[in-house]
């Protein structure tokens, strides 16, 4: 996968992420959907274009449908999974920093294991895996500071989804960049 490929691809999920959230239809009274439609809105459009962004990055036809394919599976699974934990265990808390920190780094493992399965290998995955944890974590930390501190500014929380997206493939992309090399 090309870093460039990654960063665009991530910086536009979040704009369209963002942009979807701001639909009112995503807001729903009950908790658990809100956090389904939420985390399967995330995983679609996450998944599908880190997913496309491999497959630019392979320049094969057959790759692209399953980088695709592969990302959208692992978006979709750690976009719910990710969100029941932000939206189920962290409005109820006092930790709920913690909790969203841990949801978007349970999404970023999802999507780095997803990067590394057309290829599966223990040492693949795992980069793949560790490059998600690192950037969901570092793209959530940076997510709730641009969103908490641009809070009366509209495009706060854009901002938080975009830099989130960006560090997601970048970090994802550098982990496994070395793996692309040995093969």
């Amino acid at each position: 996968m090309n870093i460039l490929y990654a960063v665009v691809s991530g910086a536009l999920a979040g704009l369209l992420s963002w942009f979807v959230f701001s639909l009112s239809f995503i807001v729903q009274e009950s908790p658990v959907l809100n956090s389904l439609i939420r985390g399967l809105i995330l995983g679609v459009i996450f998944g599908g274009l880190l997913g496309v962004a491999k497959g630019l990055g392979d320049k094969s036809s057959k790759k692209n449908l399953l980088g695709l394919l592969d990302g959208l599976v692992m978006g979709v699974t750690g976009g719910v999974a990710s969100q029941s934990l932000i939206m189920g265990f962290g409005l109820a808390s006092d930790k709920k920093l913690l909790f969203s920190l841990a949801g978007w780094a349970l999404f970023g493992l999802f999507l780095g294991a997803g990067q590394r399965l057309d290829k599966p290998s223990v040492k693949g995955i795992t980069y793949g895996i560790i490059g998600g944890v690192v950037g969901g974590g570092l793209g959530g930390i940076l997510l709730n500071f641009l969103s908490s501190s641009l809070k009366a500014a509209w495009w706060g929380q854009a901002a938080g989804m975009v830099v989130f997206g960006m560090a997601l493939g970048a970090t994802i992309n550098a982990m496994l960049l070395p793996l692309e090399k040995e093969e």
